[in-house]
């Protein structure tokens, strides 16, 4: 039985570069995919992405070849179980994936060597490794315009102009009702 130990993140040399990750389980995980085919089709995520108020980062993006298209996915990689990436993370990665358009959103399980394809509702389907794409990671299409937006803990993301205006009037009107409705500072005795 594999002992749970805490993650040690570290640089590696992964595909002729050197690589931060977040365990010595994701720098394995990665140089497995570039023996299987990915190298240069695959990037590890310095930002997340957000989508609307979904923010996710997911720990790699590969090229693979999907319905016969090179698309990006978006991986989570775990050690022991889907139970360690809950349906509500699925879902929020799902809704953020929507910030590349067209994002494939997939999850491997170290312990057991499975892949999943993660459906728009969160739920869970067992699939094959995926195929490595025909074109290199940074030929895939992405939003010509991009925003770094911080969350109150520090993380960044990335966003798209009109998601963000549309968060921000969303917070402006949920300032004005909160001031309108509701009386600061009165106590019930």
């Amino acid at each position: 039985m594999q002992q749970r130990m805490r993650a040690k993140p570290g640089w590696h040399i992964i595909d002729d570069k050197m690589v931060r990750t977040d365990s010595e389980m994701e720098a394995r995980i990665i140089g497995r995919l570039v023996k299987h085919g990915f190298s240069g089709k695959w990037r590890r995520m310095r930002r997340g992405i957000a989508f609307g108020v979904s923010r996710s980062t997911p720990d790699l993006e590969l090229c693979i070849l999907h319905d016969g298209m090179n698309r990006r996915a978006l991986v989570e990689l775990k050690a022991f179980s889907a139970t360690e990436f809950t349906r509500k993370d699925r879902e929020r990665m799902r809704a953020a994936s929507k910030f590349y358009g067209d994002a494939v959103c997939l999850l491997y399980i170290e312990k057991i060597r499975q892949w999943y394809f993660i459906e728009p509702q969160g739920g869970l389907v067992k699939t094959a490794e995926p195929t490595p794409g025909g074109v290199s990671i940074t030929q895939l299409p992405t939003p010509k315009i991009q925003i770094p937006v911080w969350n109150r803990y520090g993380r960044s993301y990335f966003t798209r102009p009109s998601t963000l205006v549309i968060k921000k009037t969303a917070d402006g009107l949920e300032f004005i009702i909160r001031s309108f409705f509701y009386s600061p500072g009165r106590r019930k005795k």
